[in-house]
């Protein structure tokens, strides 16, 4: 996935870390000239309602938060590959 432009715009740069559901990637935001985190679902998890649910709810959710030392959720999309869909959740500058 380095090296991967997402939805036109987040062209992703390094892994940061992994986890069970998602991977976070270091990313540059090719419309805002500034870097991100962006938070990509696993893509065995897209296709199932319930997994892309929670990650949207997990985005909706930081990004009711605010504190100094929590990323800002910007946005929250989706991307289509083929046939499968992929949930993202990009986050203020690192």
């Amino acid at each position: 996935m380095v090296g991967e432009l997402i939805a036109g715009r987040y062209e992703l740069e390094e892994l940061v870390g992994t986890g069970g559901m998602s991977s976070v990637y270091r990313a540059y935001d090719k419309l805002l000239e500034r870097h991100v985190a962006l938070k990509v679902l696993h893509e065995q998890f897209t296709a199932d309602g319930d997994y892309v649910e929670r990650f949207r709810r997990e985005a909706r959710a930081v990004a009711q938060l605010s504190h100094p030392n929590i990323v800002t959720v910007s946005i929250a999309a989706s991307r289509t590959t083929g046939s499968t869909s992929s949930s993202s959740t990009s986050t203020a500058r690192t």
